[in-house]
């Protein structure tokens, strides 16, 4: 589940800032958004690195989805 986008480089006591007490009733967001800070979530989710993002990549590289064939922001918007 998407919680939104995360600044990058942050700094380093955010980093390393523990991630505190579950939040009481939380909608799933916000329970999302508290499991991502715990220890075992940023290990489990630095896993899709490694096992789904860079299929993606290679998909899109391999298609040739990384360039377009034409030149100028009208033929591209049209390709």
């Amino acid at each position: 589940m998407a919680t939104g986008r995360q600044p990058h480089n942050p700094r380093w006591d955010e980093r390393m800032a523990g991630s505190g007490p579950p939040p009481d009733d939380p909608t799933p967001v916000e329970a999302m958004e508290w499991r991502l800070t715990t220890p075992e979530g940023k290990d489990f989710y630095g896993q899709r690195k490694a096992t789904v993002e860079t299929v993606f990549w290679i998909i899109k590289q391999v298609l040739g989805l990384r360039q377009f064939s034409l030149r100028g922001l009208r033929k591209v918007a049209g390709e």
